[in-house]
């Protein structure tokens, strides 16, 4: 399949959840970011250059959560991910509490949706469930979504 798209910017906020009584369903985007740039590639498969939070630790492969997240998008989508190179800049702890993996999630989805563009509407309700349905519940990737508190 040729996407539309060659190349996409994603922005994705650090969120914290569990706020108060609202267990696995209050989330609060934070003013700290992680960034991907990706560009489709003609060789099959997915390269991820990680700078910043992670480097040396997460995958760089096909099993970095940015590149599964992305290709379920795709696959949900009924469409054939292309190869990919993803230019991942962590600025979002690992294991803080901050949404790192709700960020992951939702930048992959976000990025699926953008190379998409033109081809496939995705709404608003399809983002959240594509995200819910990776990390399990929303209290994280709704506000990495939408931005602002969310329920």
């Amino acid at each position: 399949m040729t996407v539309p798209v060659r190349s996409v910017h994603v922005r994705v906020p650090a969120t914290s959840a569990n706020l108060g009584p609202g267990f696995d369903t209050l989330g609060l985007a934070l003013a700290r970011y992680d960034e991907l740039d990706v560009s489709v590639r003609d060789e099959p498969g997915a390269f991820v250059d990680v700078i910043g939070v992670g480097v040396g630790e997460v995958p760089t492969d096909e099993t970095n959560l940015i590149v599964r997240s992305c290709a379920y998008a795709f696959e949900q989508l009924g469409q054939k991910m292309p190869g990919l190179h993803l230019r991942a800049h962590n600025n979002i702890a690992h294991g803080r509490g901050m949404g790192s993996s709700g960020a992951a999630i939702v930048g992959g989805i976000m990025a699926a949706k953008g190379l998409l563009a033109g081809t496939v509407d995705v709404s608003d309700d399809m983002l959240l469930r594509l995200a819910t349905d990776i990390e399990g519940h929303p209290d994280n990737v709704a506000p990495a979504l939408f931005g602002g508190l969310t329920i």
